[in-house]
């Protein structure tokens, strides 16, 4: 081999390795950027997860409030707890004109939640109102057993053991296996 070939392998050479490690080179800057697409993608698709179930929530909460509103006006006006009454309509377009003015601007996770919280309130009330009405099938009530489930008294747990024993108080005045007479129980149900 003459020393001009000699050279000439060495530049091939040279030239192959230069090109493996550039292409070792590429192939780990494209993993990397096919990397984090995907740890992008999946992000995305996390969030607007989390943003379908929060929307589906705020969707249920707002028709249940719309439907509890129909069934209450779809009734004549009972001369009836017309204080409670009034304070819950007043609750129900107060609420509705918040989230309406609030619905156009911009609103930090604490806001969002503070309307939902609303939302859920407004409907809690007026169904409550249709309930104490006397509106609605029997068969649709809760049992006693429903009522004394853990779940609401856990949830209860978390705001003291005040809650929780005028919620069991409430419960035993209202049970047909209760001694005390029948006019007490809705004064117990009210101081809950």
């Amino acid at each position: 081999m003459t020393p001009a070939l000699a050279r000439a392998a060495i530049r091939s050479a040279q030239q192959k390795q230069a090109i493996d490690k550039y292409n070792r080179e590429v192939r780990l800057h494209s993993g990397a950027v096919n990397k984090a697409v995907n740890d992008f993608n999946r992000e995305v698709r996390a969030y607007n997860a989390k943003a379908r179930a929060h929307n589906s929530r705020v969707e249920n909460q707002r028709q249940r409030l719309n439907q509890e509103i129909r069934r209450l006006q779809s009734r004549r006006t009972p001369t009836t707890f017309v204080t409670y009454r009034t304070s819950v309509t007043t609750l129900t377009q107060t609420y509705m004109a918040a989230e309406t003015r609030l619905a156009s601007g911009h609103l930090t996770n604490a806001g969002r939640e503070l309307v939902n919280r609303g939302s859920e309130e407004a409907g809690n009330s007026v169904y409550l109102l249709n309930a104490m009405d006397g509106d609605g099938a029997a068969e649709d009530d809760p049992t006693e057993e429903e009522l004394r489930g853990p779940s609401i008294q856990s949830e209860l747990a978390a705001f003291g053991q005040d809650p929780v024993d005028r919620w069991t108080g409430a419960l035993f005045s209202l049970s047909p296996r209760s001694p005390m007479p029948r006019g007490t129980s809705a004064r117990a149900l009210a101081r809950f």
